[in-house]
């Protein structure tokens, strides 16, 4: 439930600062999870662009990964 689009997320760095930005394709509230559900879909070339790893990372460190399609 709670379909949105291209939803955006600020990224900060160890010290608090807010360092950039992440642009989700799809959240969503997952009923069988009982979470929010970030998406992003990624062809294999782009995901291995460092830009994105790090990104990933940093979301992931801040309790919010990303599952890709």
């Amino acid at each position: 439930r709670d379909l949105r689009r291209q939803v955006s997320f600020d990224l900060y760095a160890a010290n608090g600062e807010r360092i950039a930005a992440y642009r989700a394709d799809f959240t969503y509230h997952s009923l069988e999870l009982g979470r929010l559900v970030i998406e992003d879909v990624k062809s294999p070339h782009t995901r291995t662009l460092p830009v994105y790893r790090i990104k990933a990372k940093l979301m992931a460190a801040q309790g919010q990964p990303i599952s890709e399609i």
